[in-house]
Order: structure tokens, then sequence, then C-alpha cells
């Protein structure tokens, strides 16, 4: 059996690691960073054990023996849309449709000072 622990016991450790380490460090940081070396630990330990668990049976990987699934056809086809009509065709040589410019003379953000 595996014994597990709580990694978040050695924060108070890892904490007091700190300024050990750096002596001159301010009490915020010396927190700041036993946190994250904690954090660092655990998130370590969690990737070791997942890659244990992705590892397990990983040899009979592709000696599976082949299932076979029957379904149903659960799709219906749509229905193909009819062609266009002439009068739904919008004709590019009509400038009426749209004219919508947003070019300005002067730049609308910048106020010139009276000097």
């Amino acid at each position: 059996s595996t014994i597990t622990v709580e990694k978040s016991f050695f924060e108070e450790f890892d904490i007091q690691h700190v300024p050990e380490k750096f002596p001159t460090c301010e009490d915020f940081l010396v927190n700041r960073l036993g946190r994250a070396i904690s954090s660092r630990r655990q998130y370590l330990t969690y990737r070791e054990g997942h890659h244990k668990k992705l590892a397990k049976n990983v040899e009979k990987i592709g000696f599976e023996e082949p299932r076979m699934e029957h379904t149903t056809n659960s799709t219906e086809a749509s229905p193909v849309p009819s062609a266009p009509k002439e009068q739904d065709v919008i004709d590019d040589s009509h400038d009426a449709l749209s004219q919508t410019s947003y070019a300005y003379d002067e730049c609308p953000w910048v106020v010139e000072s009276q000097t």
C-alpha cells in the first residue's frame, strides 16, 4: 500500500527555509516564496502520480481485443437550398446601397491649444 502525505504540511518548513537561503529578504517575500515552494511541491507530486496512473498497463496498449459496435443512422439529410432568384442577388453596381466612411479631415481626439 502507498502512504500519501499532505504536502501543505511542509509549508511551514518551506517558509522557514527561505530566510536561511536569503537572509536579507523581507517578511512578505519570505511568506510568498515559502508558499510558492510548497505549491510547486504539491504540483510536482500531482504530476508524478498522474504519470504513474497513465503509465499503468502501458505495455498492453495496442494488444486489446477489437470491439465491434453497431449503431443506427441518427442523422437526417437536410434539404438542399434552392438556387437564388435574380431579384435576390445584390448588384455591385448600385452605389446607393451603402456608403459608410470613417475618414476624418482632422484627428477628433487631438485638441489644438491656442497659443
